[in-house]
């Protein structure tokens, strides 16, 4: 029984996380590239001055990411915290 709850948890997560993909992320992903073209496009532009604004295109995705992987972090902490407490209490997942 905690196999499938734990399937089903894993199953959940995954589908949130491509949900979040698809309505968010892909969408940074793709104004980021584009962005990222117009830096190289810039025939004038030095090899630093094309890397910072490349650099600056994936900031917003970058923070993007960072800040999905702090939040799935958390909320995986919170969850074996709870996973504990019903252990120590005797209760079990069921």
């Amino acid at each position: 029984m905690v196999d499938q709850q734990k399937r089903r948890l894993e199953g959940a997560i995954s589908d949130m996380i491509e949900d979040m993909y698809r309505s968010h992320l892909r969408r940074m992903q793709s104004i980021m590239h584009r962005c990222a073209a117009t830096c190289c496009d810039d025939e004038r532009g030095t090899l630093d001055s094309v890397q910072r604004c490349i650099e600056k295109c994936a900031s917003p995705l970058m923070d993007a990411q960072d800040y999905l992987q702090s939040e799935l972090g958390q909320f995986q902490s919170h969850l074996q915290g709870c996973v504990k407490v019903r252990e120590l209490n005797g209760t079990g997942m069921q």
